[in-house]
């Protein structure tokens, strides 16, 4: 059976009750890389989600937005894996660390250390470039690093370079990263990581770049730029605790010429501190498959971004989720949901979205998720539901040129806090097909 919707029709809610979501609240943080990226990447899996953290005493944690904007397609699906690694080119002189190490920061007259050892050396440039030992009797400005190599196993530990909260690395090669690459900043004011490449950043199955300090210090931020990038271990950045931890920054991933692949797990801890990825140039995509967690304590959770001139193809999601937190048992409000928006040329949506209103005394508000796309096929459940009690549904708005699809099977809800219809509203500009499950082929 199909049934055609005039354009532009307002309709109330259409019934769905949907289950309990899962705690996306603080798992308190990680005290050392390699447990804390495997725990996460399990507790991530198949989710992307800027879910207001829960509170035991007063309001709960406010839902970070996310944002897809493609300039072809959109695909979310819930099948599928990223697992693709980008050519490199380390350069002429790369710096390699093949056993644990504090990559140390060297004067004028110092001996170098082993051939190819990393070191920074003390100078008027900033401290921004990372040296490669050749094995000199002295250390040298031509020994600076063409690009630099982490191995399987291996844990290399930084301390900032430019000051002692932030650490900057200017290669012109690759860099790849198959063990650890983990910062040791210990001031109050910092940007945190800052890593540019020439040519491309690889982070391998078992690599990880973990920037996470100790409560009493911000949330340390990630700023990747590169040709393009691989990113299939873990991206970890933020304080320890989500309820401390207190910082804009978070992670960037900036692609100028090619694509974005990301598996794994990214996690940023710290109030507003968010996730942005952008594929620049002709033809550049995201394709992403990785666990995908922005945490706060009361205040907002990050956003989430992801731009591309061409496609983003989301693979092996159960769930996109921004809604707010719960608030205390007795005195606490639910948090405000996030807004969820995606643009782009065609849009297929087979992954469940759920920005709720959390729960509590009052329930939070939910806000509103926007679909705007040449065509949309929704195959999933929404839901846009206030927090109980007493919180407002959202708005569902579909835009579409060529028309919007959603299956039977799949539900929008934006029912109040407690269940009553007509408290969000669904809009739809453009034609709407309803399509039963056997229309599906």
């Amino acid at each position: 059976m199909r049934r055609y919707l005039a354009a532009m029709m307002m309709i109330s809610s259409m019934v769905f009750l949907g289950g309990c979501l899962s705690d996306g609240g603080s798992d308190g943080g990680a005290g050392g890389s390699t447990g804390a990226v495997e725990a996460a990447v399990e507790a991530y899996k198949g989710l992307i989600t800027a879910r207001g953290c829960d509170e035991s005493v007063g309001t709960g944690g406010v839902g970070g937005d996310i944002a897809l904007v493609a300039g072809d397609e959109l695909k979310l699906l819930n099948e599928g894996v990223v697992d693709t690694v980008v050519p490199t080119n380390l350069g002429l002189n790369p710096a390699r660390v093949t056993k644990d190490m504090e990559v140390p920061m060297l004067k004028y007259g110092d001996k170098e250390p082993e051939a190819g050892t990393p070191y920074f050396l003390e100078s008027r440039d900033g401290n921004i470039f990372l040296h490669a030992s050749r094995g000199l009797p002295r250390v040298s400005d031509f020994s600076i690093a063409t690009g630099l190599e982490i191995a399987e196993g291996v844990t290399a530990t930084f301390k900032g370079n430019v000051d002692k909260g932030e650490l900057v690395l200017v290669l012109p090669g690759a860099v790849v990263i198959n063990g650890t690459l983990k910062t040791k900043l210990t001031d109050l004011s910092y940007n945190g990581v800052v890593i540019t490449s020439g040519d491309n950043i690889v982070v391998g199955t078992k690599g990880c770049i973990y920037a996470v300090n100790g409560s009493i210090y911000p949330a340390s931020g990630i700023t990747l730029t590169c040709k393009e990038a691989s990113l299939l271990g873990g991206i970890v950045t933020g304080g320890k605790d989500a309820k401390d931890a207190d910082s804009k920054s978070g992670v960037q991933i900036i692609a100028n010429n090619g694509s974005v692949y990301l598996a794994g797990l990214i996690k940023v801890t710290g109030s507003r501190a968010g996730l942005q990825v952008t594929a620049n140039g002709e033809a550049s995509s995201i394709y992403c498959s990785a666990g995908i967690g922005t945490e706060a304590g009361k205040n907002k959770s990050g956003n989430i971004t992801f731009e591309a001139s061409d496609d983003i193809v989301l693979s092996g999601y159960d769930e996109i989720n921004a809604s707010g937190g719960k608030g205390g048992a007795k005195l606490g409000n639910g948090g405000t949901a996030g807004s969820i928006t995606f643009r782009a040329a065609t849009l297929t949506n087979n992954v469940d979205i759920n920005a709720e209103g959390g729960a509590g005394a009052t329930g939070g508000n939910a806000t509103a998720l926007t679909f705007e796309a040449g065509k949309i096929v929704n195959k999933s459940q929404i839901s846009l539901r206030g927090g109980s009690a007493k919180g407002a549904g959202g708005q569902v708005t579909l835009t579409s040129d060529d028309g919007a699809s959603v299956y039977e099977g799949s539900y929008i809800n934006v029912q109040d806090g407690d269940g009553q219809p007509g408290a969000g509203s669904i809009v739809i500009d453009g034609q709407m097909l309803c399509a039963d499950d056997d229309e599906l082929s």
